[in-house]
């Protein structure tokens, strides 16, 4: 009871400070998105760029501006390939216009022809920029794309633009010593989740369209609970998760990584006197991570085996209960977006997300309303593993019903 109680007035007292250190500050406003492209679908943009009834250069040029426009006031984007984006949109209009192939081939052969979309800095994107906002790999840059980009790609999208994320995207909010700090923008004094941080602010601002990022312990949903987007898990398995990022991004120096992750890799005590001095080469978050992460290692190999017996069993009998037609819908995150660096002294956005990508079972999250405090609320629809449409259709019906994305304020 006395450690409940001490929790509860922690909890409550960090809570009270942040505010009050935050109260004096006044958030920024967005411009408002006044091109009508930016509030389409991609299934809808995708359709009329098929039909000729939009051209891909005027999607592609409307996104870029919609970029710059916000780009000062949330920060999310670290790379971009403007340039190239606009040229692969021309040769998108030209296919279109020569007529070689007919609608119903290009839904069929590149359902998202000429539709650009942004990808989060742990994924590779060839010729871009590959740090993980961390400052031992500034400088690298992806000789290949992922396979999930090289599937955007062959569907005929655009990639248009890098993200940010946390160092590593070992935390919650998307900050590094590399690019700095992305904001909510619903709040510019607010953080907008992690790890895929520069995607939610991103998609939440209408600067992109369609957005690509990972979901190890709630990457995706939480950036697109605390943002009022939508953000899907797909069914995956969690095995070698963490390090999947850094074997897909095909950057220069796969050694590094191995070297961080070693015992003498990073001295907690050293960097964190070296950020008193302004010196750090860490962010203070990735010092507590790997502070902590002794503590969820098993001691014993029997452990394990016991823990991941008792997962297998319970997602069975939650399998089970759902069948074919079940979701469970509940919420994604606990409470609306927090406070830059409130994480730092109690994390607790993967609370709600976690269990779900230890069970390995597809999640979505969707946004539903608005708290009193004027900040995005969500749901996350699960159901049963490669039960992904489920999901999907189920969120379809939410955004029916509560209205879909949420737009931030914007000044007048």
């Amino acid at each position: 009871m006395l450690a409940e109680l001490t929790a509860y007035l922690w909890c409550n007292a960090v809570r009270l400070l942040f505010h009050l250190w935050f109260f004096w500050q006044r958030p920024r406003r967005l411009p408002p998105a006044k091109d009508d492209i930016l509030l389409r679908s991609a299934r809808s943009i995708a359709g009329a760029i098929r039909k000729g009834e939009v051209k891909s250069v005027d999607v592609v040029s409307a996104y870029i501006k919609r970029i710059q426009e916000v780009q000062p006031i949330i920060n999310a984007v670290v790379d971009d390939r403007f340039e190239e984006a606009l040229r692969e949109a021309e040769a998108a209009d030209q296919l279109v216009a020569s007529g070689t192939s007919s609608v119903q081939e290009l839904i069929h052969e590149k359902p998202l022809l000429g539709v650009p979309f942004s990808v989060k800095d742990s994924i590779a994107v060839k010729g871009m920029r590959q740090d993980a906002g961390s400052l031992m790999y500034r400088g690298s840059r992806a000789v290949e794309d992922a396979p999930c980009v090289a599937r955007m790609r062959a569907a005929g999208a655009i990639p248009l633009a890098l993200t940010n994320v946390p160092e590593l995207c070992l935390w919650g909010d998307a900050h590094n010593l590399v690019y700095g700090t992305t904001r909510n923008p619903h709040d510019t004094r607010r953080g907008p989740g992690g790890s895929s941080g520069g995607e939610g602010s991103l998609l939440a601002s209408a600067g992109s369209l369609i957005g690509l990022g990972t979901d190890l312990a709630g990457s995706v949903r939480i950036p697109a609970a605390y943002c009022g987007i939508f953000g899907h898990k797909p069914t995956a398995e969690l095995q070698y998760a963490m390090i999947k990022w850094f074997k897909l991004s095909a950057a220069e120096d796969p050694e590094l990584f191995t070297k961080i992750l070693g015992p003498s890799g990073l001295n907690v005590f050293g960097d964190l006197l070296r950020i008193l001095l302004g010196a750090g080469q860490h962010t203070l978050a990735i010092l507590a991570f790997f502070k902590m992460a002794p503590v969820f290692r098993f001691s014993r190999r029997q452990d394990a085996e016991e823990f991941l017996a008792s997962v297998d069993a319970l997602r069975d009998r939650i399998e089970e209960t759902l069948g074919d037609n079940g979701v469970l819908i509940l919420p994604a995150e606990p409470s609306t977006a927090p406070y830059h660096n409130q994480d730092l002294l109690f994390f607790d956005s993967a609370g709600m997300t976690a269990l779900f990508n230890i069970l390995k079972m597809p999640a979505t999250a969707c946004p539903v309303m608005k708290a009193a405090n004027g900040l995005p609320l969500a749901v996350q629809v699960v159901a049963r593993r490669g039960n992904d449409r489920l999901c999907l259709a189920v969120a379809r019906e939410i955004e029916r019903h509560f209205g879909g994305w949420i737009q931030p304020w914007v000044r007048n």
